[in-house]
């Protein structure tokens, strides 16, 4: 077959290359016809670079910050920061190249705790003989954050100020010129270390933030909203802005207003100015991605796919492809129409019914034929969000159904829907 390839620079070139081979559960698609979107002029003009010849992993320093004692979502923390772990060693990067903090030290891969100085230690010293022009240093936060802040250890008050870090990544950008740098942060408020003063955003920094300056963040249940669809995004191979537009779609999906406000924006800046989401951040960090020396890309990664949710009769069902026969977790969070989240104050925001009566988590049961069900028993309009996660931790895209609800009566008498094969 043939396939037009973007060389860079304004050229195209039309190609031969070898008929795929479906493999099972797969299928080959003809395209008939095809044309360029305006936002994807920046790959037609982009010039191409050869790299050098010295290539690698560079270095992942990984923040799992410490909650206040006996904070409930530590639990959520501590799973995303293992599933960044996670998919830096399956990237090709070894513990050597990994420097792990965390407040919990007998987790795997954990390198110390977490503390201003280890972290400045990291940064400044570790990670030296690791990077170069062509091996990135990739400094990962997990944690609770305020405006210009993250918290390392709220129990003991230690905490890194958005001039800490500047400091700490301008003087490892001074000893190795050229270095690149890349900062992922999910923490509320994590935006205002990108649009503040001083700002952590710099020419060779792609900086990469869970919400706004202004914005709480949401934590999923058992992770982080943010860093659930982003890892799962990069462990599919895709670059920095790639992910970052997952991630901000399936946001979009889960946590918006009726008026189509996002509750938790996420931010990119990958040019340095300070300014996020400019199409000049999309190219710059388009060029970003954790494939190393034995990446993990291939088609067994596919996330779980929310092909068609639906309410028939008072049941909620929804249909999931997957390319893998490996059990899923289905479930629906239920919001009432006047249902807005606590947007102001501190922390992650937790959906959890059991502290917040308006909302109300349904778990979908297998049907079979990919087909999953909840029976519902509810009175007036509510709104769904629905999530699926297979057991590799991949997330699918969630999705929304709105439906007006009614009890189902009979003669007197109320029947709750049975959904049976």
């Amino acid at each position: 077959m043939q396939g037009v390839v973007f060389l860079g620079d304004r050229e195209l070139a039309l190609l031969d290359f070898p008929d795929p081979e479906p493999g099972p559960g797969e299928v080959v698609l003809a395209i008939k016809a095809s044309g360029m979107c305006g936002s994807d002029l920046h790959t037609y003009r982009v010039a191409v670079r050869a790299l050098g010849d010295e290539t690698g992993v560079g270095a992942v320093i990984l923040v799992a910050g410490r909650l206040s004692n006996g904070a409930p979502l530590q639990a959520n923390l501590d799973t995303v920061a293992d599933a960044a772990y996670s998919l830096f060693r399956s990237n090709g990067y070894s513990d050597e190249n990994i420097r792990y903090l965390a407040g919990n030290g007998t987790r795997p891969g954990v390198d110390g705790g977490v503390t201003p100085e280890l972290l400045r230690d990291a940064i400044v010293s570790w990670a030296l003989d690791k990077v170069n022009p062509q091996r990135a240093l990739t400094l990962y936060l997990v944690g609770n954050g305020e405006a210009g802040r993250f918290w390392l250890d709220e129990a003991d008050g230690k905490v890194v100020t958005v001039a800490d870090l500047t400091a700490w990544l301008t003087q490892l950008e001074e000893s190795v010129p050229g270095v690149p740098i890349n900062v992922i942060i999910d923490a509320p408020y994590a935006g205002s270390l990108i649009n503040g003063d001083p700002t952590l955003s710099k020419p060779g920094r792609v900086i990469l933030t869970a919400t706004t300056a202004t914005q709480r963040a949401f934590a999923s249940r058992q992770g982080l909203h943010f860093s659930d669809h982003l890892l799962t995004a990069l462990r599919q191979g895709q670059h920095l802005f790639g992910a970052y537009w997952e991630t901000r779609t399936a946001l979009f999906a889960s946590h918006r207003s009726r008026e189509g406000d996002l509750w938790q924006l996420p931010w990119i800046d990958a040019n340095g100015n300070g300014v996020p989401n400019e199409v000049d951040d999309a190219l710059q960090a388009s060029l970003r991605s954790f494939g190393g020396a034995t990446p993990v890309t291939s088609a067994v990664l596919w996330p779980p796919t929310l092909a068609d949710v639906r309410i028939i009769t008072n049941v909620l069902q929804a249909t999931i492809a997957d390319n893998r026969e490996t059990p899923l977790r289905v479930w629906a969070l239920l919001y009432p129409p006047d249902y807005t989240p606590p947007l102001s104050g501190a922390g992650f925001i937790a959906e959890d019914p059991a502290a917040d009566p308006k909302l109300t988590l349904v778990e979908l049961q297998p049907e079979g034929n990919g087909r999953y069900v909840a029976g519902l028993n509810l009175n007036g309009r509510y709104r769904f969000i629905v999530y699926a996660q297979d057991s590799e931790g991949l997330h699918a895209r969630p999705a929304e159904v709105t439906a007006v609800m009614a009890p189902i009566v009979l003669n007197n008498r109320l029947y709750l829907p049975v959904a049976q094969r």
